[in-house]
C-alpha cells in the first residue's frame, strides 16, 4: 500500500535512507539521520512538498519525497 508518510514514520524513513545512501555513489560522503528527518518532516509540512511510503504487512519498505517549485 501506499500513503502519504507522517512524523511517526520519519525514523525508519531516515534509517531507509541510510541503506539507499550506503549503495549510491554518494556512499563516500557523510549520511545525516537528523538532517534526513528535518528534511522529510519541513516537506510534510510545506504546501508544496510531500512525502510517501510504501508499506508491506505492516512495514515500511520503501518511500518517495519531492518538492514542486515555479
Amino acid at each position: 500500500m501506499i500513503r502519504l508518510a507522517t512524523p511517526d514514520d520519519l525514523p525508519m524513513l531516515a534509517k531507509l535512507g541510510a541503506a539507499m545512501h550506503r549503495e549510491s555513489n554518494y556512499s563516500p560522503l557523510d549520511y545525516s539521520y537528523e538532517g534526513a528527518m528535518k528534511t522529510g518532516l519541513a516537506l510534510m509540512e510545506s504546501p508544496d512538498g510531500f512525502v510517501c511510503v510504501a508499506e508491506r504487512d505492516h512495514e515500511l519498505v520503501g518511500f518517495i519525497l519531492g518538492f514542486a517549485s515555479a
